[in-house]
């Protein structure tokens, strides 16, 4: 087990370790209270390929580890130990583990992505679903569970199981996005449906259990996966219309569809920060956060400078400081809204 000394370390051969200690609400998607005292959990990329070249820019899969930290004894362990390429992960209930997926490396043999469980010691490891294409596991509430998405093959859809993977549940047969939102009750999951003649994309949302598939909406031209309110009683999205992107709420029924913003900049990740708050990011030259009222009440205003730039670096593979990914940064967020 490696020591550290600072925010930046090298631990072991070639391998650069990035420590986020003032924020540990934000390593990962997991639920502060999710993660055992006084540690956090930490994604690392190595600095050189296995033969010992230095990685190189442009590639798509890069060697990661995932590392557990122990803030107090500033002492460092790396649960993965694979040479694959993590991300999508969260800590299981209690802190027991991490739930993740991975994929080869850029300079592996071909292979399908992956979700394993792996215990907070690294001693014990689970794999719960092998695939091709993209995986990413999307905790539920509860932590009991998982939703996925297998994107390729006659198996394509949109599944639940449990964390330790029992009971899974295929809920849909078509196309969707890698990513599913869980509703704040963990009774209904939010997703995208891809429709690669158009090449566009629906809001659609479907109980837990596989029923009462509902389509939100019917454009085909929303991207970006839309967020729950804390209380689940509406949703957030972005649309791309042309040169614009456009950003809307709407009920968790689909009706009452309210625009609160329009840019010609790339608009990302809406994030409901409070019931009655919408942040999204919109990148010109920089990325800033901006919010709004939910009800479209007031303009959309440009939060204080400390919360323009979304810091630290998110973890990679459609990360955002959501409601139940990172609670203390939107309630830091909420906290310097106009």
């Amino acid at each position: 087990m490696a020591r550290v000394k600072g925010f930046r370390r090298n631990v072991g051969a070639g391998l650069v370790l990035l420590v986020a200690l003032g924020t540990p609400a934000c390593a990962g998607r997991s639920r502060v209270s999710d993660a055992p005292t006084g540690t956090i959990a930490v994604l690392a990329t190595h600095s050189k390929w296995q033969d010992g070249s230095y990685l190189e820019s442009g590639g798509l899969d890069y060697p990661t580890d995932i590392y557990v930290v122990d803030v107090v004894r500033r002492r460092v362990r790396n649960l993965t130990r694979d040479e694959r390429s993590e991300f999508c992960w969260s800590w299981v209930r209690r802190g027991r583990g991490i739930v993740f997926a991975s994929v080869p490396n850029d300079r592996m043999k071909p292979g399908p992505a992956t979700i394993d469980v792996v215990t907070a010691n690294g001693r014990r490891r689970r794999r719960l679903v092998s695939s091709e294409g993209v995986l990413c596991p999307t905790l539920s509430p509860d932590g009991r569970r998982i939703s996925f998405v297998v994107e390729r093959g006659r198996q394509r859809g949109l599944y639940v199981t449990r964390i330790d993977g029992t009971h899974k549940k295929r809920l849909t047969r078509s196309l969707e996005s890698p990513r599913a939102t869980w509703s704040p009750d963990g009774k209904q999951i939010l997703f995208l449906r891809e429709f690669r003649r158009v090449r566009g994309s629906d809001i659609y949302v479907i109980n837990a259990d596989g029923t009462g598939l509902r389509r939100l909406t019917r454009t085909k031209r929303d991207r970006e996966q839309p967020a729950w309110s804390p209380d689940g009683q509406n949703i957030a999205f972005i649309r791309s219309v042309g040169l614009w992107s456009l950003l809307f709420t709407m009920r968790r029924d689909g009706t009452n569809v309210k625009r609160l913003m329009r840019t010609t900049a790339s608009a990302s990740s809406p994030t409901s920060i409070s019931n009655g708050r919408v942040a999204w990011q919109v990148n010109r030259n920089r990325e800033r956060w901006w919010a709004a009222d939910a009800s479209g009440a007031t303009a959309p205003r440009p939060l204080p400078l400390p919360t323009r730039r979304a810091e630290p670096p998110l973890p990679p593979l459609y990360e955002r400081p959501d409601e139940t990914a990172c609670p203390r940064a939107r309630r830091q967020l909420r906290s310097r809204l106009p």
